[in-house]
């Protein structure tokens, strides 16, 4: 569970009273919100505001009968990589390649500590939930003071409430509510 900070970030003026601009958006499986994730990083690209985090992409070319493979684009490096292992269109559970994400996860962080003003956290998922993932980058943006915008698909939304200790704001999946929280609460 996350610590509530003992006082509020010295330099963003926006954050919320609890210290922590901490923001989720709930959805159910085949309902992700991918487009305002990717709407976000676009709109603060736009202004010139350094990112930190994943985006999920969608690849055009996969044939029906395969499952996809789970393609991200770093927001701070504009690269985009594949975080999933293919197993085959038979293959059951978690595709999730552990080492992948440990290096997203890397490069997140250093973003975060390279001046980024926002992180984009496109789920809290299973790693999250176990304390992996991206987990560290969400703890360091909240020590550092930097917002974090995050999908929680419903299947962990008790591990996110675990997590966030009720110091989370809940959010819902609509690119205009969105953008006004994060500029309440993002440092100029």
């Amino acid at each position: 569970m996350l610590d509530k900070p003992a006082t509020a970030p010295q330099d963003n003026a926006n954050t919320p009273e609890n210290g922590v601009a901490l923001a989720g958006i709930l959805f159910s499986k085949g309902n992700n919100p991918d487009a305002v994730f990717r709407a976000v990083a676009d709109a603060f690209a736009e202004r010139g505001i350094p990112l930190a985090g994943l985006v999920q992409e969608t690849q055009a070319d996969v044939p029906p009968d395969c499952c996809p493979p789970m393609l991200v684009r770093d927001v701070a490096g504009k690269r985009q990589m594949i975080i999933s292992e293919d197993r085959g269109k038979e293959s059951q559970g978690c595709r999730l390649d552990w080492g992948a994400l440990a290096s997203a996860t890397e490069q997140a962080e250093t973003a975060l500590r390279s001046g980024a003003r926002l992180l984009l956290v496109n789920r809290f998922g299973k790693a999250e939930s176990a304390g992996q993932g991206l987990r560290s980058a969400i703890e360091l943006a909240i020590a550092e003071g930097i917002p974090v915008l995050a999908g929680i698909r419903e299947d962990y939304a008790k591990d996110w409430e675990t997590f966030h200790g009720g110091l989370a704001t809940a959010l819902p999946a609509d690119t205009d509510t969105v953008l006004a929280w994060l500029d309440e609460n993002t440092p100029s």
